[in-house]
């Protein structure tokens, strides 16, 4: 390439740099392009190398921000979503875009082939589908275009609420999944490769990167007599360590639980980010989520912090400890929210490493400044890891070993009580109302997909404001006794009652959560203990 050929470049990608979309609101912007002073020249350069089209750092393998950006994305692409907030939006995430992991697309609908129906979300429902075009691997300089990996299999998310206009919130979940690969490249996050509407219903979708293992939960249900605590602790930290990296990035995920952590292989992938965005965003709006995984605090005051997703980490790293899901013989309504207000939390078995027990406790701390940060659940978790994988014969060690060895025998033991049910004991079994996450029986009340949960316009009294959070507790944060236990039990009874008869459907139940029902629950505990 000529000098003046470079000369003329450069010159051209600058003053296409100095443009930026001022009518977009700042809080849906990411980061600046990447600069020099991101990563030290020298190190760039042995790691990403030179682009052949300026001679200038590649800000990521075979792919220079700066040529893309004037070579593609401000001349040759030629495309509208409909929706001009939304174009501005893909535009300028596009010319932000370091890598391939952060760059999106408006991808029309009519590139997607086998579309499939996969099943309702909290927010829409979820397809899967194969991108004929495929996402971008690397610029081909030669052609000026992309270099794709044909026929990509992604999901559809789709999102109801966006069928009449793109709104900030939406924008905020994309600008999520962004950030968070501008600080994290590829590791531990779904993918997001853009953004595509359908035609008849209107309705704008995610299109994410496809998880070809399921989710964790299906997971470690598959795969239950394979993992060791040296597998889950692998696992565990790769999770928190990609909690970490989002609220470094200023955003909380909102909606942790293991249904939202999908697997790639043996790696976890946590998914669904971006409902409430900003670690100083209260999400006060409205309350959403899977109810055994939501703080005590946020069932009360529906404000979000970093200490609600770690008390959503802890019960994910009770289920995958205990190898079962939380508050799975109950109903998840009204009366466990105050159960869980009031102290209760899922029993934790015997075989658990004391160590593990402990951090689970402190997660589930009632006030949200005793839980640990996920600075402090990473280093913790790693230190576990090296110990077991070393096999290092410390004190905790062992416990991990022990536990395992416990592990083996209950599985021994399941096996063989398994084999020796009959059709019959498994039909008996079903007409009391059990139904199946996985292969784990559960409730028929109790719900596993996040959903909104509806405070009724009822807003929350002077006297539960003023309640401290250490009052919460006030029992501790493993509370099963009293009045909380006794209502749950009934409940459960009367359920019980209602589905001994065959044929009998299961009432359709509609989740109205009264905050002010259960503030002056909790007031009344306190007032008569």
């Amino acid at each position: 390439m000529s000098e003046t050929r470079i000369t003329t470049t450069n010159q051209a990608r600058k003053q296409h740099h100095a443009h930026a979309i001022s009518e977009l609101p700042k809080s849906l912007l990411v980061r600046p392009p990447f600069t020099s002073t991101s990563r030290s020249n020298t190190n760039r350069q042995l790691v990403y190398g030179i682009c052949p089209e300026c001679n200038e750092l590649n800000s990521y393998y075979d792919w220079c921000s700066s040529c893309i950006y004037y070579n593609y994305i401000s001349s040759k692409a030629v495309w509208t979503s409909g929706d001009r907030v939304l174009d501005r939006f893909i535009r300028e995430a596009q010319r932000q875009a370091v890598s391939r992991h952060n760059f999106i697309e408006w991808i029309p609908f009519l590139r997607f082939e086998n579309v499939t129906y996969l099943h309702g979300g909290g927010l829409g429902d979820v397809y899967e589908a194969v991108w004929s075009d495929g996402y971008p691997q690397a610029w081909d300089y030669d052609n000026q275009k992309f270099m794709r990996y044909k026929d990509t299999k992604v999901v559809l998310k789709f999102i109801e609420a966006a069928s009449s206009g793109v709104s900030e919130w939406f924008l905020n979940k994309i600008s999520a999944y962004i950030r968070w690969h501008q600080n994290s490249g590829d590791r531990y996050i779904i993918h997001c490769y853009g953004v595509t509407q359908d035609p008849d219903t209107h309705n704008y979708a995610l299109v994410l990167e496809y998880a070809a293992d399921g989710s964790l939960r299906q997971y470690y249900t598959n795969n239950r007599s394979e993992l060791n605590w040296e597998d889950k602790l692998n696992i565990l930290h790769m999770i928190i360590n990609g909690l970490r990296t989002l609220h470094s990035a200023g955003i909380l995920h909102c909606n942790l639980h293991t249904a939202n952590i999908l697997q790639i292989g043996n790696i976890p992938h946590i998914s669904d980010i971006g409902l409430c965005n900003t670690a100083d965003s209260t999400c006060t709006n409205q309350l959403f989520g899977v109810l055994p995984f939501i703080a005590p605090e946020v069932l009360l005051t529906k404000s979000h912090t970093s200490a609600a997703d770690v008390y959503s980490f802890g019960m994910v790293l009770w289920e995958l400890s205990a190898g079962t899901i939380p508050y799975a013989d109950c109903p998840h309504d009204e009366q466990l929210a105050i159960a869980i207000c009031r102290g209760l939390r899922p029993p934790i078995p015997d075989t658990i490493p004391s160590c593990v027990a402990t951090i689970i406790r402190k997660c589930w701390d009632g006030n949200p400044s005793n839980r640990p940060s996920v600075e402090e659940l990473e280093n913790i978790i790693w230190a576990w890891y090296e110990d077991v994988s070393d096999e290092s014969g410390t004190k905790i060690a062992m416990e991990f070993k022990k536990s395992d060895v416990l592990r083996e025998r209950m599985l021994r033991a399941m096996r063989g009580k398994e084999s020796r049910e009959s059709r019959s004991w498994n039909r008996w079994r079903n007409r009391r109302g059990k139904t199946v996450e996985g292969k784990i029986s559960c409730h028929p009340l109790a719900v596993y997909k996040s959903r909104a949960m509806k405070s009724g316009g009822i807003e929350i009294g002077r006297n539960v404001k003023e309640l401290s959070v250490k009052e919460l507790s006030v029992k501790g944060p493993h509370n099963t006794d009293g009045v909380v236990k006794g209502e749950i039990v009934t409940k459960k009874a009367d359920n019980a009652k209602n589905l001994t008869q065959d044929n009998e459907t299961p009432p359709k139940q509609e989740f109205s959560l009264s905050f002010s029902d259960i503030a002056s629950s909790v007031l009344f505990k306190h007032r008569h203990h």
